[in-house]
């Protein structure tokens, strides 16, 4: 059985602001804590489109991650290796 949620950054740009984007990590780190809880601590799978993805892969990075509540990321067209513009911090 599998529950899908959605986030939506509502058209945020975050490929023009690392701050925007760390902030969208941090939110995105947010809803993995709640389902984590809601499911009894099970892990949970994030799947990011475009910069998305980065956004999914960045939750990782954050201090207050918590090692294991992240399954798997699915980062679909996410410009992973380099982002399509030069963030400003």
């Amino acid at each position: 059985r599998y529950e899908l949620y959605a986030a939506d950054f509502a058209d945020e740009l975050s490929f023009l602001s690392g701050v925007l984007m760390w902030r969208q990590a941090e939110f995105a780190l947010a809803c993995v804590e709640r389902l984590s809880g809601a499911g009894g601590g099970a892990a949970v799978g994030v799947v990011g489109h475009s910069v998305g993805g980065g956004v999914a892969r960045a939750l990782l990075a954050l201090p207050s991650y918590r090692a294991g509540s992240v399954a798997y990321i699915i980062a679909l067209a996410a410009p992973l290796a380099a982002p399509p513009l030069a963030p400003q911090s």
